[in-house]
């Protein structure tokens, strides 16, 4: 009898070790699924966007579309399923409509850009939408027809009942001026334009980068490969004296600024005299931009072929201390690759770089915005190849939870395995 119950202890503890060496492959299983994440995609239109925005489980992306005109790409549960409709079908509109929402409207601004005869005409627009998008106002014209000026670029933010719009302003033969205007009362009128920065020397127009805090602009820019930063404390009427965010032997461009709790975070991109890396920095300020601490280098890598493209466009977002910073990396032979990276302590550590997409040809011009619960970031960017405006979900933190649940199993795997080495010695000295 004393025999089998040995027989019997032995089988168990050979089950026990059976299962350890399971949960190893299990991990080992988990651990290259880890590497080899998920990078769907949806398609959500055949267009250019630069932006995505949300109002609870809505999703809202702006979109223009050669000779079709202004698009708008809707989704009311929370980017599972997506429809598009036409609220301008004119055929001479500019590559980058801008979006924001209160607790009333969504707000939307575009600009004109074409040629009729001798003149070059460019108008900036304004539309608004009171049932979530389902219906708009007529475009409302902002500017007047003018054959000196054009308007891209521009951005609109929203703060207690204020539109805010911010933008380039630039003719044939001069560098842009960048302007400001607002409306007291959601479009209906605007002030006169005030004018920040003058003579840029810049080679592409991204959308200019600024924040509102109690009726303060922060406006971060860049020209003659500097970084510069002004704030206006009067709703942009007047404006202070620039101040410098880099410093040379460096050249820095295409910033950014976003504001949360009061601190000021301001990012940029930066790349030594040969041209053959970049880094994404980024500096915080704790009482409005009068001083300016260096936080972190996000990333650096280095740029193959010399190529440029990657950079120009990137988006930074902020929600409760988690910080994202999405970007195109440039891979060699003409492949590209969506990332975003993540700060969960307000930027003073980047935990998780996730994959969005990788593709041929330019995969350009990434837009972020948090779940209403702040678990998730949308996300959205351009196939310039096929001209398609591309969608993903991702989680955040997914893959520290998934370490964390990975240690723990690891530790009951030894501690199983201790157990069972135990009990395969005692059995073994029973007589």
């Amino acid at each position: 009898m004393g025999r089998n119950k040995r027989i019997i202890t032995i089988i168990i503890i050979l089950s026990l070790l059976i299962n350890s060496v399971g949960i190893i492959s299990e991990f080992n299983i988990s651990e290259k699924s880890k590497g080899e994440r998920d990078t769907s995609a949806s398609e959500i239109g055949s267009a250019f966007g630069t932006d995505i925005a949300r109002n609870g489980d809505n999703l809202y992306v702006p979109q223009v579309v050669d000779e079709e005109g202004l698009l708008l790409s809707m989704s009311d549960d929370n980017g599972k399923t997506w429809n598009t409709k036409k609220l301008v079908g004119w055929d001479n509109l500019s590559s980058s409509p801008d979006i924001a929402i209160d607790d009333e409207y969504i707000h939307l601004v575009f600009s004109t850009d074409y040629e009729e005869g001798p003149k070059h005409i460019s108008d900036l627009f304004y539309m608004r939408s009171k049932d979530e998008g389902e219906t708009w106002s007529k475009p409302y014209k902002v500017t007047k027809n003018d054959d000196q000026f054009r308007y891209s670029g521009s951005s609109i933010v929203t703060e207690d009942n204020m539109l805010y719009v911010m933008g380039y302003r630039f003719g044939n033969s001069t560098d842009p001026w960048i302007f400001s205007i607002r409306s007291p009362d959601d479009g209906e009128n605007w002030s006169d334009f005030s004018y920040p920065a003058k003579d840029l020397d810049i080679v592409d127009w991204p959308p200019v980068s600024f924040s509102v805090i109690d009726s303060k602009i922060f406006l971060a820019y860049y020209s003659r490969s500097m970084t510069y930063f002004k704030k206006s404390e009067d709703e942009g009427n007047t404006w202070s004296s620039k101040k410098a965010l880099n410093s040379q032997p460096e050249y820095a461009g295409l910033s950014q600024i976003t504001a949360e709790d009061g601190i000021l975070f301001y990012v940029y991109a930066a790349w030594p005299r040969d041209f053959d890396s970049v880094s994404y920095k980024i500096k915080k300020s704790y009482n409005e931009g009068e001083d300016w601490e260096f936080s972190d280098t996000i990333l650096q890598y280095e740029i193959p072929d010399t190529d440029f493209e990657g950079i120009r466009f990137y988006d930074f977002e902020i929600e409760n201390k988690t910080l994202t910073l999405s970007y195109s990396k440039y891979l060699g032979s003409n492949r590209y690759k969506i990332l975003c990276e993540v700060s969960y302590d307000g930027g003073e550590t980047w935990n998780e770089s996730i994959e969005i997409s990788e593709g041929s040809l330019l995969l350009l011009a990434p837009s972020t915005t948090f779940s209403e619960d702040g678990k998730d970031i949308h996300v959205i960017w351009n196939d310039y190849g096929d001209k398609k405006v591309l969608y993903r979900q991702v989680t955040p933190g997914k893959q520290e939870d998934d370490n964390k649940k990975r240690a723990v199993g690891i530790v009951g795997m030894i501690l199983l395995v201790l157990v069972s080495v135990f009990l395969f010695y005692i059995v073994s000295r029973r007589k």
